[in-house]
């Protein structure tokens, strides 16, 4: 007799997620009609997305429909304390056709996106004084502009903290952030080490001027796939820098600016080798719901060692989203891109497109093209449309095209 390992249909766990978010969906939904003071309130986010990858150095496409079904409650325990608790479930639809796990070997392109069941954020969260909270769980954590510590939430499984963040408003216009994490889970589902320790301070010194400082150091420690990805078996290092955003009218039009520097050294027991800095420069402009706008930023290169490193960005910020230079090439990134954006009603529109070479040797890297639409239909209903075509300007580095279709629910 053939032994029966499974008795539930595959994607059983999938469905019983989907009904369960259906349910509460249309609680929230009903909610939302009628005022209500009540202690709790709901958290959805689901997520169907279909993903197309080509890659010239893979003899087979990805091809596949990933899921993200997350949800839960915030809890009001009294005037000062608050309490959330979310589960969070991610799958595929059909045949597997692609690669989840960049350890093993695959004809597959890499999608990051396993099938995974836990927890997602759970946080208590203590507000002793208008003026500062405490939040301690499994968390969302953000420095700035995410270039260096974010969640990474395009991914179907978001990249959370475990640990401690203090936050607090010590005068007007003003923001500080503390924190420190010991472990997170990453985008593949597993728990690991982090040791990340996190600083910044935000403040505005004049009106549409914003400056920050920040510090924060990572020992994730050493790993083999680690001299693979980034050089090094041992990244560990204290990064520093700072950024300042500035805003300023020229008649109708509504100019932005730019600065950001950062330094990146080892710490005691990582590799010599992990020492570079960071350097970012952009303009732009918004007139009639366009803007226009062209960055440069340079990913530093210790002699062409060690190249500046973010392992834990908001990768689809920054560097296109082919992800080609997920991880610094150890001769440095420099990459040069210009941005036009247009929002009007429910429809809006993000295209960029970027220059890549070496930051040391003057190798060019190649180009790419990114295109982004989205639509929303409702306040927490979404579609989105998006491309990246990525070309080496050298063989035997692979072009690469990706393209997503989503549909998405986000509430609040």
């Amino acid at each position: 007799m053939k032994k029966c390992t499974n008795p539930f249909p595959k994607h059983v766990l999938t469905l019983i997620f989907l009904l369960c978010f259906c349910a509460f969906g249309a609680l929230a939904e009903s909610a939302d009609e009628q005022p209500d003071a009540s202690p709790l309130a709901l958290k959805l986010d689901a997520r169907f997305r279909y993903t197309r990858i080509e890659q010239s150095n893979r003899p087979e496409k990805v091809d596949v429909t990933t899921v993200r079904l997350a949800g839960g409650i915030q809890a009001k325990l009294s005037s000062q304390l608050k309490m959330t608790l979310e589960l969070i479930h991610t799958d595929f639809i059909g045949a597997k056709r692609f690669a989840d796990n960049p350890a093993v070997p695959s004809p597959y392109p890499l999608l990051p996106d396993p099938r995974y069941t836990g927890l997602n954020q759970t946080v208590v969260a203590w507000a002793p004084t208008e003026n500062a909270q405490i939040t301690a769980g499994r968390q969302v954590v953000k420095i700035g502009n995410e270039r260096h510590v974010s969640d990474d939430n395009f991914r179907q499984i978001p990249q959370l903290f475990d640990g401690t963040l203090v936050q607090w408003i010590p005068f007007d216009s003003s923001a500080l952030k503390l924190g420190y994490f010991p472990k997170m889970r990453s985008i593949f589902g597993p728990v690991q080490q982090a040791k990340l320790g996190v600083f910044e301070f935000a403040f505005n010194p004049v009106n549409d001027v914003s400056a920050s400082t920040y510090l924060f150091r990572h020992q994730p420690g050493a790993s083999p796939s680690n001299v693979f990805s980034y050089g090094v078996a041992d990244y560990s290092n204290l990064t520093y820098g700072g950024t300042v955003d500035a805003m300023f009218d020229v008649g109708k039009v509504r100019g932005n600016f730019t600065a950001e520097a950062a330094r990146q050294r080892s710490l005691a027991g990582g590799s010599p080798l992990v020492r570079a800095n960071y350097y970012r420069i952009g303009a732009g402009a918004t007139l009639s719901g366009w803007t226009m706008r062209a960055d440069y930023e340079t990913r530093g290169s210790n002699n062409g060692r060690y190249g500046f490193e973010t392992v834990l960005s908001d990768y689809y910020a920054y560097n296109g989203s082919s992800l080609v230079f997920f991880a610094t090439p150890t001769n440095g990134l420099r990459d040069t891109w210009a941005t036009v954006r247009w929002e009007r009603g429910r429809w809006s529109m993000l295209n960029e497109y970027h220059w890549f070479r070496s930051d040391v040797g003057g190798k060019d890297y190649g180009h790419e093209l990114d295109l982004n639409f989205t639509y929303k239909w409702t306040e927490h209903w979404y579609a989105r449309a998006q491309l990246a075509r990525y070309r080496p300007d050298a063989r035997p580095a692979a072009d690469v095209d990706k393209g997503w279709i989503t549909l998405g629910y986000l509430l609040p």
